[in-house]
């Protein structure tokens, strides 16, 4: 029987993640670090490339193990290999509680802002960094319970935003006259822009002098369909999008998604960074809020040829009005007094693709 040298020595792969699979099956968190550790001299001693098996490693104890040794794992940024940000997993089954004393500086902020997206109210824990973060250390009644994904050992089950509950309704769509607001294109480009940076996706904006039907005719023709959203839909819709990737890019994490939510939601409102969440809300419920998608000729309820936000293949809008994730998809628009700017998002992945 080969021993954890034996594998390191051999720099195989494949049998340091089962020798993983088997310590973390005996919750033998201890061994699952030994691996980690072995994985990681050995690539800076040797020079294989174990930065794979010792970044399963590091999930699967960020996922599983006890408080402690969860925390002490736990690293800034998406880990290449892993199924999403460690400061998104280690959250999943641990309180922020639990892990503060042993998070080192950088990560404290990100994990407590996991575990408020969770429902954790942290507003009195001095540890959370709230004020470096300028969001607030509880979930503000106008927003909503935000999807946030699922770890497992091997994979990542991730929902999004249920679909509105207002119909979408076919609307003709006239040119608006441009107007330049930079802060809010600047945030709705920044909520999406590793979909076409670090993906395959595209990115448009357009702001106009005029009405939700006038930014969307500066990216589609002729007709469109659009349904009014709630703020608490507004939200979901934002961070969800925030948190992915896209595609083919690395998920930034709920945290991340969240706090581009706000920064919209504060472009939106014309207000600085950070206000207080009570005038946030007044601000937010003045304007008009809407999912738009292509019209379709022909289109009847609960069919159409429009495209749906998700994660998978191509769908449609019926697909996404049932509540399926389709694609990486984002098409919001957001109309105040004067002023409209619409946000065309979108990505797919490659079917034929590995």
């Amino acid at each position: 029987m080969r021993t954890l040298g034996d594998l390191l020595r051999l720099g195989d792969v494949d049998a340091l993640v089962r020798e993983v699979d088997d310590r973390c099956a005996r919750e033998d968190h201890a061994g699952v670090k030994e691996v980690l550790e072995g994985c990681r001299e050995a690539t800076l001693e040797t020079g294989r490339q174990l930065w794979g098996p010792a970044q399963y490693a590091a999930y699967r104890l960020a996922l599983e193990a006890p408080a402690p040794l969860a925390a002490e794992v736990v690293e800034p940024g998406a880990a290449r290999f892993a199924l999403g940000p460690l400061t998104e997993v280690v959250a999943q089954r641990h309180t922020f509680g639990e892990l503060a004393p042993f998070l080192d500086g950088p990560v404290r902020a990100p994990v407590a802002q996991e575990r408020i997206l969770r429902g954790e109210d942290l507003s009195t824990d001095p540890r959370a960094d709230l004020d470096d973060v300028g969001l607030p250390g509880r979930l503000q009644p106008w927003e909503p319970d935000y999807p946030v994904p699922s770890y497992r050992p091997t994979e990542r089950l991730e929902p999004g935003p249920p679909p509105p509950d207002a119909p979408f309704r076919e609307v003709e769509v006239d040119a608006g006259r441009p107007r330049a607001l930079p802060a809010l294109a600047a945030a709705l480009s920044d909520l999406v822009a590793p979909w076409q940076e670090h993906s395959e996706g595209a990115v448009e904006v357009a702001t106009v002098a005029g009405g939700p039907a006038q930014a969307v005719a500066a990216l589609v023709g002729g007709t469109c369909r659009m349904a009014r959203l709630t703020l608490p839909e507004v939200m979901a819709q934002l961070a969800w999008a925030g948190a992915s990737g896209g595609a083919y890019g690395r998920r930034r994490g709920g945290a991340a998604g969240r706090a581009g939510a706000w920064w919209v939601a504060h472009a939106a409102g014309g207000l600085g960074f950070p206000a207080e969440p009570d005038e946030l809300e007044y601000h937010l419920e003045e304007l008009d809020w809407f999912l738009f998608e292509d019209g379709a000729e022909g289109a009847t309820e609960g069919e159409d040829a429009g495209r749906g936000p998700g994660d998978g293949g191509d769908g449609d809008g019926a697909a996404y009005r049932a509540g399926a994730r389709t694609g990486w998809d984002l098409r919001v628009v957001v109309a105040g007094p004067g002023w409209a700017a619409a946000l065309d998002a979108h990505d797919r992945r490659d079917p034929g693709a590995g």
